[in-house]
């Protein structure tokens, strides 16, 4: 979805953690390979206009079921407002 390889995603994993990530105590370290993945999508695309990493990311959101982040995060890019304050102000999806 974002063109990230499956490989550098693994490697990702095997940086953050030692586990598998489906045990119920490893949010934490999903939350990590997330945050990390979607950096290294930033840096891969920095030359992609700004509509087109927009669209990517609305899709890549909506294709693994999480659309109402989505809907926040198009809100946030519409507003010109910082994701992190929309959820911080407790706009984010329970």
């Amino acid at each position: 979805m974002l063109n990230i390889p499956t490989v550098t995603i693994v490697q990702v994993i095997g940086d953050i953690c030692e586990n598998l990530l489906e045990s119920p105590d490893a949010e934490n370290d999903r939350m990590a390979v997330a945050a990390k993945c979607i950096l290294m999508w930033k840096e891969m695309t920095k030359h992609n206009k700004t509509k087109d990493r927009i669209q990517s990311l609305e899709g890549a959101l909506r294709a693994t079921g999480k659309g109402d982040i989505a809907d926040i995060f198009m809100q946030c890019y519409n507003n010109n407002q910082d994701l992190a304050m929309a959820y911080s102000s407790g706009d984010a999806p329970e």
